[in-house]
């Protein structure tokens, strides 16, 4: 599967402050998407949740985070 346009796929950053950057832009996306679904679909008891930031970062460490960047 390709990147969609104008996008590149790859490892989270090993650096810890670009990392903090993709992982903070990873929650607030996870919560714009949340804003998408009906309250049938998605109840509002769970349009906050995220991932915790600890298994995140674990993921990242481990590089099995990966992120979308513009190319």
């Amino acid at each position: 599967m390709e990147a969609p346009s104008g996008y590149a796929i790859g490892a989270a950053s090993e650096d810890a402050a670009v990392a903090s950057d993709e992982l903070d832009a990873l929650a607030a996306i996870e919560l714009a998407a949340a804003a998408l679904f009906p309250g049938e679909d998605l109840p509002p008891a769970h349009r906050a949740d995220t991932f915790p930031r600890d298994w995140v970062e674990a993921a990242r460490r481990e590089g099995r985070l990966f992120v979308a960047r513009e190319a």
